[in-house]
């Protein structure tokens, strides 16, 4: 369609243990996690109050987890 633009980038990273990776992407990069209720598998890490959220990174806790090889 054209005219409509992106508002947001989401890169989603699956993995053990959501809110581990988030804190650490957070406490790394100077942003700050967002949880959800009753969606705890899925933590949001963004940016810092008042900067733009054009892109966000995501972590989500995946069942039976394995590490790419």
């Amino acid at each position: 369609m054209a005219g409509i633009a992106a508002r947001k980038i989401i890169v989603a990273l699956d993995c053990p243990d959501a809110l581990e990776l988030a804190e650490f992407y957070a406490l790394m990069l100077g942003w700050r996690v967002r949880t959800h209720d009753g969606h705890p598998q899925w933590v949001e890490v963004l940016p810092p109050e008042g900067e733009p959220a054009g892109f966000a990174l995501a972590c989500q806790t995946v069942p039976d987890f394995r590490a790419p090889t």
